[in-house]
């Protein structure tokens, strides 16, 4: 069965979540669908035509679970560290390095 514009379209719509997850998981997806169409054209209805957009979306999928996985955890400690700093500290990215070397030394490993 050759593969439609439609079916790009429905094979990389993003699920619905929340927020910045949504935000994030919609950009990927945009970018997906516009190398998906790009191969759809290009690419002459093929086998490799369909391993590719295969690939791309196997690529999607796990660019989306990561984005579940590590964008609460990530989103959690730089509002901790924020926080920690109280405000009209420099923010995350000027006190992160000093203060991950600390965490290090406490540890024994070398940073």
């Amino acid at each position: 069965m050759p593969i439609t514009h439609q079916e790009i379209g429905r094979r990389f719509a993003p699920p619905r979540t929340g927020g910045e997850h949504y935000a994030r998981k919609l950009a990927l997806s945009d970018l997906a669908m516009q190398l998906a169409d790009e191969v759809l054209a290009l690419v002459p209805g093929s086998r490799e035509q369909s391993r590719s957009i295969e690939g791309l979306e196997s690529c999607v999928h796990w660019a989306h679970a990561g984005i579940d996985r590590r964008l609460d955890r990530c989103l959690d400690a730089s509002d901790a560290l924020d926080g920690a700093l109280g405000p009209g500290h420099g923010g995350v990215r000027s006190a992160f390095r000093p203060r991950r070397r600390r965490w290090a030394r406490r540890c024994g490993c070398r940073v």
